[in-house]
């Protein structure tokens, strides 16, 4: 579901667009869908040659159904006004996995799934510069392995959340402790922008952080973060 208005906007103009809502404190979810979390749901390997792989964030060499990817499937029925999607260019994507995202969030706003990277990660990183100043509470929801790096943040974390590093085999063997713990989190504070950078958990994360308190923001930063 894009906005007439938007159809031709830059990226500049989303990365706008978005931050002004997280300013302006308005309760949304933000959830990014790239080749790696379409991999996962569809059961398909994720190969050398993708994003994921390159970037060694975490691995799924064998392919086939799981418990994330089954979790993944079931996130993309949570949709409405306030729910938006951030999907894969066609740019910068195949056109299929672009199509396939298109034709399963209909009710949903959608936006480049690069709103906070690629070309507007400097952009991204400057704002988050000014995030005491304008008064945004931060919380985040991030890899086990970035709990050494929160004293480099330019920015107060007041609650967070760590998650495991390898997301299928550990979402495999306590999938469901994962979920009760990230919507026991969501239900502790109010008003917060909550910053996601979990992998291809982080989609199950958010629509369910979501549904327990839709009274925050939770953005899916990804590596950016």
């Amino acid at each position: 579901m894009l906005n007439p208005e938007q159809q031709d906007w830059s990226l500049r103009q989303f990365f706008d667009h978005y931050t002004k809502m997280v300013e302006d404190k308005k309760p949304f979810a933000f959830v990014r869908w790239g080749d790696g979390e379409i991999a996962v749901a569809m059961g398909h390997p994720v190969g050398e040659q993708s994003l994921v792989n390159q970037n060694k964030e975490w691995v799924f060499k064998q392919g086939g159904q799981t418990k994330l990817g089954d979790a993944l499937r079931e996130s993309l029925t949570v949709q409405g006004p306030d729910v938006h999607y951030g999907i894969p260019c066609r740019c910068c994507a195949a056109q299929w996995e672009h199509e396939i995202m298109v034709n399963n969030v209909p009710n949903s706003p959608i936006a480049p799934n690069t709103v906070f990277g690629n070309a507007a990660y400097h952009w991204f990183i400057d704002w988050i510069k000014t995030l005491d100043k304008k008064g945004v509470t931060v919380s985040l929801v991030v890899n086990e392995l970035g709990e050494k790096n929160l004293d480099k943040y330019p920015f107060k974390v007041n609650r967070k959340c760590f998650v495991p590093s390898n997301c299928i085999q550990e979402f495999e063997e306590r999938g469901d402790r994962l979920i009760e713990g990230i919507e026991d989190f969501a239900k502790s504070f109010t008003g917060h922008f909550v910053m996601v950078a979990a992998g291809p958990m982080s989609e199950v994360f958010i629509t369910k952080m979501w549904a327990a308190n839709p009274n925050n923001i939770y953005f899916d930063v990804g590596s950016s973060l």
